[in-house]
């Protein structure tokens, strides 16, 4: 399951890459992406929980919690950044390619 999310939310960039300015393109993309990443999200701690030894469960957990919120914050300021000094298309083009690797 944990692989088909992330094609999926692959397969959603690339749907926003290139049909972003589409009212169904962004529409299927935006409801693709965010489906998968809601089972990522769920997922991954559950996931984390089952295979950390139990004396480091807790700092597994912890690592996990607060790499998402860094994430969230970061990813933030990265993505305007980005939008501030060049078009849409190239921002969908660059977190498509994140999602590849």
């Amino acid at each position: 399951i944990f692989i088909v999310a992330v094609l999926c939310i692959t397969v959603a960039l690339g749907i926003l890459s290139a049909f972003y300015t589409v009212g169904w393109g962004l529409l299927l993309g935006l409801a693709l992406f965010f489906i998968a990443f809601n089972v990522i999200e769920a997922l991954l701690p559950s996931w984390l929980s089952k295979i950390a030894l139990p004396s480091v469960k807790a700092t597994a957990m912890g690592v996990n919690a607060s790499s998402q919120f860094l994430g969230a914050f970061f990813g933030g300021i990265l993505g305007g950044q980005l939008l501030a000094s060049s078009s849409t298309n190239v921002a969908w083009v660059i977190l498509l390619a994140l999602a590849v690797t």
